[in-house]
């Protein structure tokens, strides 16, 4: 606020113009910023409305996967039995690995692909076939499914029932 030297009669009326402007002001300043909240929060709220109504085209996975033979010599396959549902169809980007169960060490990576997946739940049979160089020791195939919606991503995790691998070497192979 400005202070300013009246000199004639109206000096007390100036001053009173003066503080209603400087206080018109603030109220101007004050109003601005509540609008430019406003806006913001708008915005957010907006955004997470169209985030939440968004397509989720991975839908459930029953975990854990089955595991057919839960015995398996080095080098061997390990067969899965899961249930992938699909909300919809989509392109899906998948990766998964080796995890030792017993004891919890042992990280190994194993595959990474992607397949379009129709809409549905279906019911798959995977052969993994078992890196020989796979200690002794019960193990878990462990990973995740991605769908890419826009500029986000889903992910969807699964693992398998833990399994045992033996020192023999599956011969068959």
């Amino acid at each position: 606020m400005t202070t300013r030297d009246y000199d004639n009669e109206d000096t007390e009326a100036m001053r009173m113009i003066d503080l209603h402007a400087a206080r018109a002001r603030r109220q101007q300043k004050l109003w601005l910023v509540i609008l430019i909240i406003s806006l913001a929060l708008l915005v957010l709220a907006i955004s997470a409305v169209t985030v939440s109504q968004m397509a989720t085209p991975i839908g459930d996975y029953p975990l854990p996967q089955r595991v057919v033979e839960k015995t398996v010599a080095q080098g061997g396959d390990v067969i899965v039995r899961g249930t992938k549902c699909m909300d919809l169809a989509h392109v899906v980007l998948g990766a998964s690995n080796w995890r030792r169960v017993d004891p919890p060490i042992e990280f190994v990576p194993f595959s990474q692909g992607a397949a379009f997946r129709e809409a549905g739940c279906w019911n798959y049979e995977f052969r993994n076939q078992l890196p020989a160089y796979l200690t002794p020791g019960r193990w878990r195939l462990e990973g995740h499914d991605a769908a890419n919606v826009g500029p986000f991503t889903q992910d969807v995790f699964w693992y398998t029932e833990p399994f045992t691998v033996t020192g023999e070497i599956d011969v068959a192979k």
